[in-house]
């Protein structure tokens, strides 16, 4: 199951890298005066066309972003279930005796169930001294 996860993940990101590949960057040659001072142009406007040649590529870039960070697949709550898993985890944060405070903070920020790892640590880290 992670594997197909992952081989989709491959796949939609060579296809990003395909689509970018036809993008090209113009690059100025400017070069600098006798003092080294590299001056810009004072007209410095683009053309429509390179306007909007910017705001497609920018378009593009953006949408690649924002489908592989927010598009997340990966199903937290099933491996937290698998007894095999390194997330699985029987408690729940109540057992934990967390304060009221801590627990309507995980909660709000979508956490169900604590890892392995966070039932281990967790009790540690915020024990008093």
């Amino acid at each position: 199951m992670a594997t197909d996860s992952w081989a989709l993940a491959v796949d939609e990101q060579e296809a990003a890298v395909k689509s970018m590949s036809s993008l090209q960057i113009k690059e100025e040659k400017v070069k600098p005066d006798a003092n080294g001072i590299i001056k810009t142009s004072t007209t410095g406007e683009k053309t429509d066309e390179e306007e909007k040649e910017d705001r497609a590529a920018q378009s593009l870039l953006n949408k690649l972003i924002r489908s592989n960070l927010v598009d997340n697949t990966n199903q937290v709550e099933v491996l937290q279930r698998d007894p095999n898993s390194p997330l699985y985890s029987v408690k729940s944060f109540e057992e934990l005796r967390l304060k009221p405070q801590l627990l309507q903070g995980v909660y709000a920020m979508g956490f169900n169930r604590p890892s392995k790892i966070q039932e281990n640590a967790l009790p540690m880290m915020l024990a008093e001294p």
